[in-house]
């Protein structure tokens, strides 16, 4: 008897909703449908997750400013395992991100570290800051807005954060107050292993990253400006081609970067 396929769809929601969660859905290929098995985890507020078949571990982003009850703090990231007969999830671990709205995690291709990109908020706080002629000014800042690379365990739990990338957000000329904030959306690996690409949708760019796992250490390669306004939102690489797909939330339009 083969084993049955599920589909697990996260829900999540910008206010408090009863709603939040995971879904799971099992696929009758017979008819190439789906049925509801049930909602579970509702105190997760799931972003994207990933599986990872060779262990058979679920990774879920929990999209949070902090934790329950509190403003700021960062998100999580989850870990659990799939019932191949009923569906039910079971949570087997958490680890702290320490920075906000974790949305997307992918793993490396050894499967070592997992890559978490922060979708950040808007949150900003005005400080003072002194000029070198003695005047003072006010200067803008905001949550850090970073690619998060964690050490994934051998039996498939997380060991934590080892590395940060940090995206620094647009300033104006006189480099004390905010004009654009990024806002990380997606994290994907190309075929091969060798290249993450995220994409931006606060600063209209696709950032471009390797991840060295001999130290656990991400090297930022640079980025690439798309249109202005467009707001980037998800990625895809061609499982075989050198190109990848790349929509927006403010336009029409697909785009096939090489």
């Amino acid at each position: 008897m083969s084993r049955k396929i599920f589909a697990v769809v996260g829900s999540f929601a910008t206010k408090p909703n009863p709603d939040k969660g995971l879904r799971v859905y099992e696929y009758e290929p017979e008819y190439a449908g789906f049925t509801f098995v049930g909602g579970f985890h509702p105190e997760i507020n799931a972003g994207q997750t990933y599986y990872n078949e060779e262990r058979d571990i679920l990774y879920i982003a929990h999209e949070a400013k902090g934790p329950d009850g509190e403003t700021c703090g960062g998100g999580r990231i989850y870990s659990g395992m799939i019932d191949h007969e009923t569906g039910q999830i079971t949570l087997i671990d958490d680890k702290e991100t320490n920075a906000t709205l974790p949305c997307y995690i992918r793993m490396t291709a050894s499967g070592k570290y997992a890559m978490v990109a922060h979708h950040g908020t808007r949150n900003v706080v005005t400080k003072i800051k002194y000029m070198e002629d003695g005047s003072s000014k006010a200067y803008v800042e905001c949550d850090d807005v970073v690619i998060a690379l964690m050490e994934i365990k051998e039996d498939g739990t997380i060991q934590g954060v080892c590395d940060y990338c940090f995206h620094e957000p647009d300033r104006e000329e006189n480099g004390i107050m905010i004009s654009k904030i990024p806002h990380l959306h997606c994290c994907e690996m190309s075929p091969d292993g060798n290249l993450f690409i995220s994409c931006d949708k606060g600063l209209d760019v696709i950032h471009r990253y390797h991840v060295d796992e001999d130290c656990g250490k991400i090297q930022y390669l640079g980025k690439t400006f798309v249109e202005e306004g467009v707001h980037p939102r998800y990625a895809k690489f061609h499982p075989m081609a050198q190109v990848f797909y790349q929509n927006c939330e403010n336009s029409l339009y697909i785009h096939v970067w090489q």
